[in-house]
Order: structure tokens, then sequence, then C-alpha cells
């Protein structure tokens, strides 16, 4: 940014310096509103050339609400180049910063902006003095910018669609089954059939188990083709080919080790020469994702008894596959623990609780931020039953804000 504005975030951070820090780097946080600006203010970001009734739809479609929540973060530490890092976040996204090693270095005037949130920032700086801040914070802070969780009963009961959804992705007798293995699903586990030795087939032939189990659909193009005599003994495609359908494929030189040699796939598992060489390390993700927190994982694991597959993969609609792949692998005599189990039974039994999350805010890995154990997270939805949800969820109570 220009100099201009780097001179007017400084006076902005002077401003968040006189407000008490809430955690690490220095973090200064509050909330700030801005009220919907008139069609005209909207013309220039949309269509010059539209009529006031084009604009005003397509204003009311874009910016339904008269008045919008903003949660102003700013933080300073010392960043890797031993510069002063500034950084200034709205709503979670990141929109001014000084020293950034990613940062563009073009020039630019960002001078509105810093001005508005000077002016913000002043107001709550009165406010805090006047010990009126947090009282209206806690009045009037809109329910679908806050924080909070709700009992799965409570809301499978508001959207039962979702109940049956999840539930309908099984057989009665598969959720029993499933509710019947809860001694296997404690975190300190260890299957009693493990394996003492454990080759590449047994690795491969573990994920088609899996495939099997979920229904994969083959592909007729796919990166490895196996040899004749590998089709032969399994009368077509081979669990190997299965793999490289349909798994991440960073493989990390998996494919070269010899197939039933244990030794071979202990030195590979090692990260030993010959045959381990790095490309990504996802070799155990065997059905990927856009994140990896929504992929499953079939992992080779050994302990004293022997070797043994840890299954993973929890997520509200990834469970759907990890649960049909429990099932099959236990069918199989296979030995395999899963993990996060206990979470997955709970669903079934509508124990847990769902995280309520503000609009516009990730629904991943919220559990680090909320102060509860969640399974799963939602935003408040924007339909006729929010009234609903929010009168029976808890709501996380804002962090309180102080003057230094």
């Amino acid at each position: 940014m220009d100099e201009k504005s780097r001179h007017a975030l400084m006076y902005l951070f002077h401003l968040t310096d006189q407000i008490a820090s809430v955690d690490r780097d220095n973090r200064r946080e509050f909330w700030i509103t801005a009220k919907r600006g008139s069609i005209e203010d909207f013309r220039p970001y949309y269509d010059e050339e539209a009529t006031e009734q084009e604009l005003a739809e397509a204003m009311q479609e874009q910016y339904p609400k008269e008045e919008y929540w903003y949660k102003f973060v700013s933080v300073q530490h010392t960043n890797c180049r031993k510069e002063e890092f500034f950084c200034v976040l709205l709503n979670g996204k990141a929109v001014l910063s000084l020293n950034d090693p990613c940062e563009d270095k073009n020039q630019f005037n960002a001078i509105e902006l810093i001005d508005w949130l000077i002016q913000m920032a002043s107001g709550v700086l009165d406010k805090l003095r006047a010990g009126t801040y947090n009282t209206e914070i806690q009045e009037k802070l809109p329910d679908d910018y806050k924080y909070g969780v709700i009992s799965r009963k409570d809301y499978w009961d508001i959207y039962p669609e979702d109940r049956a959804d999840y539930r309908g992705a099984f057989k009665d007798w598969q959720i029993e089954e499933f509710l019947r293995c809860k001694d296997e699903l404690l975190a300190d586990y260890i299957p009693e059939n493990c394996q003492q030795r454990m080759t590449a087939r047994d690795f491969y032939e573990a994920c088609a188990v899996c495939y099997k189990a979920v229904r994969m659909e083959q592909r007729v193009h796919f990166p490895f083709k196996d040899s004749k005599e590998e089709h032969l003994w399994y009368n077509g495609t081979t669990p190997k080919e299965l793999y490289y359908m349909f798994a991440d494929g960073r493989d990390d030189g998996l494919s070269g080790v010899p197939l039933d040699d244990a030794a071979a796939f202990a030195e590979w598992r090692n990260q030993k020469e010959p045959y381990y060489e790095f490309n990504g390390h996802h070799p155990w993700e065997i059905l990927p994702s856009g994140s990896v927190e929504y992929s499953m994982h079939l992992q080779v694991m050994k302990s004293s008894n022997g070797f043994y597959y840890g299954l993973s993969g929890s997520t509200l609609h990834r469970s759907k596959d990890t649960i049909h792949s429990y099932l099959a692998m236990r069918k199989a005599g296979l030995p395999v623990k899963i993990y996060d189990g206990l979470k997955m039974a709970a669903r079934f039994e509508e124990t847990d609780v769902i995280g309520i999350v503000p609009q516009g805010r990730s629904t991943s890995y919220v559990d680090r931020i909320m102060q509860y154990e969640i399974t799963d997270a939602v935003h408040l939805s924007d339909d006729e039953k929010s009234e609903q949800v929010a009168a029976k969820t808890i709501w996380q109570p804002e962090i309180e804000c102080k003057l230094l």
C-alpha cells in the first residue's frame, strides 16, 4: 500500500493497542457494523446502465440485510524476516497487512477503508470507556454471527430429512452391528487378530474390500495396468489396479514394492530405499477429496501384537463410506481399528452435538474454536426453521472486550 495508507494503518493499530489482547500475536478483536448503502451506492459495483428496479432486485439478492456485522481482528508479531508484521481481518478474512512475506508489492491506496475502520475503532473505544460495549454486543449481535451448539436430536427433529438422509445410507442391521462393536471403537483398542507379516498385496486387497463395500464404479482409464498373470489370478481387475483407480496417487513409491515381499514392504513403510521415493506422502489416502479432512484413509499400523489396519474418515458424509468399509473389513476377517468410531456411533444414537457456525465462516475444524467436542457443524439456515434452531442452541459467549 502507499505511504499515506501505511501511516493511517499504523494509527489504526495505535487505537487498537488501547484494547487488551485476547490471544497470542497481540490479537485484539471487537465487533463493528455497517449499514447497507443506497441503490446509487450499489450502481458502480453492478451496472451503470441498469434501471433502478434491476439495481434494487440485484442489491436485495446480494445484500438482503439492512445492517451487517464484522468481527474486527488485529494481529501483530515479528515475522520470519524479523520484521514487525501487522494484519487486519474482517470476519476471518485478511483485508490489510504490512510486512507480509507474500504481499503484493504494488502500491495501492486503502485510505478510504482504513479511515472507516479508524472511525469504527474510535467508536468502540468510546463505548468501552462508557462501559456499554459488551452489553450492547450481548443484546444486539444477531444469531447468525455467533458460534453455538445444538443437540443432534433437536437438530434432526427440526430437520428430519437430514436424519433420513444419513440413516438411509445404511440398512438397519448395519447400524445395529456397528453399535454392537462399541468395545472395538475405544481409542486404545488394538485388534486381537493382528497379522504377523504384511505385504503390499495384503494392503491392496484390504483396499479392494473397502472399494467393493462403497460400490466404487470402475474407471476405464487409470495410471496403472497390472500384469497378465495378476489378471488371471484375480479373474479380472486386480486390487492394485483398484487402488490406482481411486486412491490419491501420491504413493511414495508404493507401486514399485514387490507384491509378496514382506521385508520390502517393511522397508518402504519405514521410508527406506530402494523402494521408498517421496512424491507427496499420501499413500494411505485411499478415497481422496478436495480436503484431507473429508478423505478416507487406510493405514498399515504396527503394535506389539503385529500389523493391523487403521481406518479413518469421520466427517458426516465420508463416514458413510468409512462405516461400510469397516463392517466389510470385519466381515472379511481383517484386523481393523476405526478411528473416531465412538463419534460415529453417537451420530446414530443422537447423543452428540452439532456446531452452529456464523455465516461466511468455515465449518471445518470448528472444534478448535469452540468449547465443545463437535463432530459436525452447520450454518444457521436462512429458512423458516432457523428460529427453532436458534431457540434450541447453546450460544458460545463472546469474548469480553476490555481496555488495556
